[in-house]
C-alpha cells in the first residue's frame, strides 16, 4: 500500500507526496520477509492474475500455518498520478510488461519491487513448505 505518502512498501524509485524525487529507501521485499518471519506459502500475483489469485487463495485456506500471497493492483489516483501512470489500464500494462513468473533458481532476495530503469516485477509462488504451525504450550490444570 503505497497511498500517496512513501511508506515501508514504496517500490525503489517510486514518485509520492512525501518523496518527489522518487523513494530513495530500500523498501521492504515482502515476500522475503514473510519466508524469514516462517510463513509456509508465500506468493505474489497482480490483479491481471486473476485465475492464479483465486487458486492461491483456496490453497491458501488448506495450507496448515501462516499464508501469505500479495496482490498488487493499479492505484491511478494516489500511487499513478505522482509517477506519471495515465491510469489504471496503463498502470495494468506495465504489471503486463514487467511480471516476470519466479523459476526455481530465482533468490527470494532478489524479488523486491523497484521501479528504476524498468526492472522485472517477479509474480508466483515464493515458498511452499510444511512446516508445523506454531502452538502455544498447554499448561496443566491445577488439581
Amino acid at each position: 500500500m503505497t497511498g500517496g505518502q512513501a511508506g515501508p512498501t514504496t517500490p525503489l524509485g517510486a514518485m509520492a507526496t512525501t518523496a518527489p524525487f522518487g523513494n530513495p529507501e530500500l523498501p521492504f521485499n515482502l515476500p522475503f520477509l514473510l519466508s524469514a518471519a516462517g510463513a509456509n506459502y508465500v506468493s505474489r500475483w497482480t490483479a491481471l492474475h486473476a485465475r492464479q489469485v483465486r487458486q492461491e487463495i483456496l490453497l491458501g485456506f488448506n495450507k496448515p500455518g501462516f499464508v501469505f500471497i500479495e496482490v498488487l493492483s493499479p492505484c491511478p489516483v494516489g500511487f499513478g498520478k505522482s509517477n506519471r501512470i495515465e491510469d489504471a489500464l496503463a498502470e495494468l500494462s506495465m504489471y503486463r510488461d514487467r511480471c516476470v513468473l519466479v523459476d526455481k533458481d530465482t533468490r527470494i532476495e532478489h524479488v523486491g519491487i523497484d521501479l528504476r530503469e524498468e526492472r522485472e516485477i517477479y509474480v508466483g509462488n515464493f515458498v511452499d513448505r510444511d512446516q508445523l504451525p506454531y502452538t502455544p504450550p498447554r499448561f496443566k490444570e491445577e488439581q
